[in-house]
Order: C-alpha cells, then structure tokens, then sequence
C-alpha cells in the first residue's frame, strides 16, 4: 500500500505549521496519539475504536487547547475625558457674554418658563401645593423681586432670571444690567397665575437639579 493511501486510514491532526503539508511536527503528533490513548484506555481494541469513531476525519489539537468556541472578549470602551466645572469657568462656558445683556432676549425664556410652571401647578389653587411645588421648581426664566436683604443696594431690583447656581440668582434687569444676586440673606417675590409667593432665598441654596429631588422639612420663617 503506498504512502498516499496510508495518510487516508489516519486521523487528521493538527498540531504544528501548516495541515496541508506532512511537516515532522504533524509526523511526531501522529505518532504520539496512540500512544496517548493507550495511557488512558486499558484495552489496545478500545483505543483503535475510538480513533475511529471520535478522531478520524477530525481535526485534533494536541499541543494547545481548541480556543475556536471561547467567547469573543468585549473590545475595552475608551475613557471618555471629560472637562471639570474650573476648566469650564475658564473656558467661559457659564459667562453670558456682553452684547447679550439685553432684556429683550430672554423675554422668550420668560414665556418658555410660564408654559413649565402651568403644567407644574395644573389646576389646583391650594397656597400649600403651589409653595411646594415652587420651592422645587427651576426658577431660569422666572421674574424676581428682591424685597429683603442684608445688603441694601440689592433691594428693589427685578428682571428675568438668567442663571441659577447653588448660591446665586444672576438676573438681567429692565434696563439691560446683569446682577449678581445672593440667595443667602435674601428674600425674592415671584407672581405666578395671579398670586405672589415669597421665597426665601436661605431655603433655595441649592443647585435647581438637586433642589427639584430633595425632601424638604417645614421649618418656621426665618426673618432677616
């Protein structure tokens, strides 16, 4: 029988370089694998069977574990770098800038924020639905009032609210000036549907995101 017809009776191996070619590494494996058998399979005629029956025809790997089944590993997500709030105050991302501070161009925010708050208060008339809901509300687009505070030359000035941090109220007034305006120490006005509200500014002094989720107690007015 020749060499050719005897390479068809033997199980196709692959253990080296390259399948298509006898390389001696292929040659070696062929070898080793009755051999291998043996060591677990007491009988000689149980070793040729299972040659047979699982390993002929089939590609056998014998000198690394068949990694063709393992689950493909998750590409690794690049790390978004993102800009802290310093970078963005130095970038003047929150500065509203000069040719802006006129009156007339936040009157559409005014009405934007008109349209929120009657869907924020609906149809009740109840003060104490109205001044909870209110003490929770975002207040970028409302007119304010100041009528108290602990430095004079806030009180009386009025406008649209431009901006709202943690601990001001930036509000651009009638005659196109942009103030600075604690909360702290400060009482504001606010007229909505027909009825004013006093806010105190002492009890809004957080930021409108986290003021719109917290729980707020009833605590006894504090006069200034």
């Amino acid at each position: 029988m020749s060499n050719s017809a005897k390479s068809t009776d033997k199980p196709k191996v692959v253990g080296g370089s390259n399948t298509d070619s006898r390389s001696n590494g292929s040659l070696a494996a062929d070898a080793t694998l009755p051999a291998l058998l043996k060591e677990y399979l007491p009988n000689e005629s149980e070793v040729q069977q299972t040659i047979n029956t699982k390993i002929q025809g089939r590609k056998v790997h014998i000198d690394a574990a068949d990694t063709t089944n393992r689950p493909k590993k998750k590409p690794a997500k690049s790390k978004i770098k993102r800009i802290t709030s310093r970078e963005k105050r130095q970038l003047g991302l929150y500065t509203i800038p000069k040719h802006c501070h006129r009156y007339d161009l936040f009157l559409p925010l005014h009405e934007l924020w008109k349209g929120y708050m009657e869907e924020l208060l609906g149809n009740t008339t109840s003060a104490l639905v109205h001044s909870q809901k209110l003490i929770k509300a975002d207040y970028q687009g409302a007119i304010l009032s100041v009528v108290k505070s602990k430095s004079p030359s806030y009180i009386g000035t009025s406008g649209i609210v431009v901006q709202e941090t943690e601990s001001m109220l930036n509000i651009i007034t009638a005659d196109n000036k942009l103030k600075h305006i604690p909360k702290a120490a400060s009482i504001f006005n606010m007229t909505v549907k027909g009825n004013t509200f006093a806010i105190y500014g002492n009890q809004i002094r957080f930021r409108a995101a986290e003021r719109a989720t917290r729980k707020f107690k009833v605590k006894p007015t504090i006069d200034l």
